[in-house]
């Protein structure tokens, strides 16, 4: 009876550690740009690095989406878009006198949601 027991936790274990999915962060910068005319207006500029391999969704219209942020006039509106989207701001660069302010985001993705890395 204990070695059936065993055997079924054994089991049990092995099957619960293939359901467990590897997690990935993956980041992003939104540069924002205070327009000269209206102080509480900016321009947009995401940016998901230069190397596409290291941010490679499966899901093609994930960038499309992101590329929205660029549309948005307001810090708000940013923020609030990007948090829909399930990032969450990790750190704030403001370049002092330029109107320049970069938004590091970071999200949390399943490795089933990338493309594998064929190296």
């Amino acid at each position: 009876m204990k070695k059936n027991i065993f055997i079924l936790l054994l089991v049990l274990a092995s099957s619960l550690k293939t359901l467990a999915q590897n997690k990935v962060d993956k980041f992003c910068t939104v540069r924002l740009r205070t327009m000269a005319f209206d102080s509480k207006k900016v321009r947009t500029e995401i940016s998901t690095g230069e190397e596409k391999s290291l941010f490679n969704l499966k899901d093609t219209t994930y960038y499309q989406k992101l590329k929205l942020v660029n549309s948005f006039i307001t810090e708000s509106d940013v923020l609030n878009y990007m948090s829909k989207l399930g990032w969450s701001i990790t750190f704030i660069n403001y370049h002092s006198g330029s109107g320049l302010k970069d938004l590091y985001f970071k999200k949390t993705f399943d490795e089933a949601e990338l493309v594998e890395d064929k190296n």
